[in-house]
């Protein structure tokens, strides 16, 4: 379900604003200590597509970063599970999130998300001009 909130206890949220804010997070770091502090967000969201949770949405020839997650159904009776992943992972400029519901965890979004960016593979340089 597109519109699907998420989240734990009184914090809900929707995929798509889950993307902005996690977009306006990658773009606005603005001072010297705000960019060394985001370089470690983005080393952690990196090591998560190299060796973490979201390993499943690695691509070969992609330097992807992401950040995986679980939550509970509105009626707590089952899990959701959502991965949010960029490219590329240093300076992001593409980003999605896939969510799936009635999931078992975040780490089963991961490999979806790879398929995306495996479809998304040879489109991607355009990007770069």
């Amino acid at each position: 379900m597109l519109l699907q909130a998420l989240g734990e206890a009184q914090v809900l949220t929707t995929p798509l604003a889950l993307l902005r804010a996690y977009g306006r997070l990658l773009s606005t770091a603005n001072g010297v200590e705000e960019r060394a502090a985001m370089r470690v967000v983005l080393q952690g969201m990196h090591d998560c597509v190299r060796a973490g949770t979201g390993v499943e949405a690695r691509v070969e020839g992609l330097d992807l970063g992401g950040k995986t997650g679980t939550s509970t159904s509105a009626d707590r009776r089952s899990l959701n599970g959502w991965m949010l992943s960029f490219w590329p992972a240093t300076q992001p400029r593409i980003a999605m999130v896939v969510f799936v519901e009635n999931g078992r965890g975040g780490a089963e979004a991961a490999p979806i998300a790879g398929g995306a960016w495996r479809a998304l593979r040879p489109h991607l340089q355009a990007f770069m001009a």
